[in-house]
C-alpha cells in the first residue's frame, strides 16, 4: 500500500525526476516515471527535448536547472504547431530501427506548469546512460526502453501495464506491472542471462549449451528449457520461483553471484521455492492456478496477507488502496478472471472481506465492519 501524494512536477516527486535522470531510480521510481510518460506522450517530448538540451559530457557538473528552462522554452515555442486532437509522433529520438539495434525483437504491452527549480547533477557514468533514453509507442502506450551503461537492454513497465518480450533466442517473457527486465545486446552469443527486479514468467527456448539464468535479489534460477515465474520486488515479500513444466535449479545467498555450480535446489514441475534468510531455500507445491496466472493476465493470490495483496492489485491497476478497520494480516485468498476490470476485482475482494468497498478515482477505500 501507499500513501501521501506525489507532487512536483506535473504530479511527479521532484526528488524522483532527480534520481532518474542521475540513473539512481529505484525499479519502482522507474516504474512510476513509466506511468507519469503514460498519461502524457508531451511529457515523452519533455524527456528527450532534456536529453537533447546539453551534452552532460562536456562539463564537470551539468545544470539540469539550465536544461529545463531551454526545455520549456522548446516546447513552448512549438505548442502552436500542434493542432488539439492531431496525430503525435509514435517516437521521440531515434530511428525506426533503433529497438532492433538495442536487441530487442519484440515488446508489446498492455495498458492499464511551471518547471520546478533543479539542483545540479554531477556528470557521470549513470547521467549519460540516461542520456540514451528512447521514447517508444507500443500498443498506444508510451514506454521507456532504455540502453544501460554497459549497452544493456533495459524493458520496464510501469505501474498498471504488462509487457510481453520475445529474447534474441526466441524465449518470451511476460512481465507484470512495476518490473525490470535487463539483458545484454549480445544476449545468447556466450551465455543467455537476464537480471530481473519484479515479476516476469519465463517461456524459455531449450538450449542445451547455453543454460538459462535470472537474477533476481540475490537469487539465481537455471534452465535448459522450460515454463516457469520469477517474483522478486523489492516490496513483495520474499524472492521466489514457480515451475509450471520442465526443471530449474534455483540458488540463493551468496551462491547466486556465481555463474554457474552445483549450489541450490532442483525444481519440478509444479514446485515452488522461497528464499529465507541467510540464504535458506523452502521448497513447497505451487498452487497450480498461480504459477501461470501472470501468463494468462489473470490475478491468483493463493493464502497471502492483505496487505501482500494489496500492494499486488496496487501494481496490477495502478491505484491506491486504503484499509479501514481491517487487519492488514488477514490472509485471503483471491482469483479473477482474464483481463480483470478494477471495480469487479475491488467488488470481489469486499466479498471476500465482508467489507464495503469504495473505488474513488486513483484510490479504492475498504471498509471493515459489517457490510451495510
Amino acid at each position: 500500500m501507499t500513501t501521501g501524494d506525489d507532487k512536483g512536477f506535473w504530479g511527479l516527486q521532484e526528488e524522483v525526476v532527480d534520481r532518474f535522470l542521475a540513473g539512481e531510480a529505484s525499479a519502482e521510481e522507474r516504474a512510476r516515471v513509466a506511468a507519469w510518460l503514460a498519461r502524457d506522450p508531451a511529457r515523452g517530448e519533455l524527456l528527450a527535448a532534456l536529453r537533447a538540451g546539453g551534452d552532460p559530457a562536456a562539463e564537470e557538473d551539468w545544470d539540469v536547472d539550465a536544461a529545463w528552462r531551454r526545455v520549456r522554452a522548446r516546447m513552448d515555442g512549438s505548442s502552436a504547431a500542434v493542432q488539439p486532437g492531431a496525430p503525435r509522433p509514435s517516437r521521440v529520438g531515434g530511428s525506426e530501427d533503433d529497438a532492433s539495434v538495442m536487441g530487442a525483437r519484440a515488446a508489446t504491452s498492455t495498458p492499464g506548469a511551471g518547471l520546478p527549480p533543479r539542483r545540479p547533477l554531477a556528470a557521470g557514468p549513470r547521467v549519460l546512460r540516461w542520456a540514451a533514453v528512447l521514447i517508444v509507442a507500443a500498443a498506444g502506450v508510451w514506454t521507456a526502453v532504455q540502453v544501460g551503461a554497459r549497452g544493456d537492454v533495459v524493458v520496464a513497465t510501469a505501474v498498471g501495464e504488462r509487457r510481453e518480450v520475445t529474447l534474441p533466442d526466441g524465449s518470451h517473457v511476460r512481465l507484470a506491472p512495476a518490473s525490470t527486465l535487463r539483458y545484454p545486446r549480445d544476449f545468447g552469443r556466450v551465455e543467455r542471462g537476464v537480471v530481473l527486479e519484479g515479476e516476469a514468467f519465463f517461456d524459455v527456448e531449450h538450449d542445451a549449451g547455453h543454460p538459462f539464468r535470472v537474477r533476481a535479489r540475490g537469487t539465481l534460477t537455471e534452465v535448459l528449457g522450460t515454463r516457469f515465474d520469477v517474483s522478486a520486488y523489492a516490496d513483495g515479500g520474499t524472492p521466489r520461483v514457480r515451475v509450471l513444466s520442465g526443471r530449474v535449479r534455483f540458488v540463493a545467498g551468496p551462491d547466486a553471484t556465481g555463474p554457474d555450480g552445483a549450489a541450490g535446489v532442483i525444481l519440478e514441475a509444479g514446485q515452488e521455492a522461497r528464499a529465507e534468510r541467510a540464504g535458506r531455500i523452502e521448497v513447497d507445491v505451487a498452487p497450480g492456478e498461480a504459477v501461470e496466472a501472470l501468463a494468462r493476465d489473470r490475478i491468483v493470490l493463493v493464502d497471502v496477507p492483505l496487505a501482500e495483496a494489496l500492494r499486488h492489485l496496487e501494481r496490477w491497476f495502478g491505484v491506491r488502496f486504503r484499509l479501514e478497520a481491517i487487519d492488514p494480516a488477514t490472509r485471503i485468498e483471491l482469483r479473477t478472471p482474464a483481463s480483470p476490470s478494477l471495480r469487479d476485482t475491488a467488488e470481489g475482494l469486499g466479498v471476500l472481506l465482508g467489507a464495503r468497498v469504495e473505488v474513488r478515482g486513483d484510490t479504492v477505500v475498504v471498509h471493515g465492519g459489517s457490510v451495510p
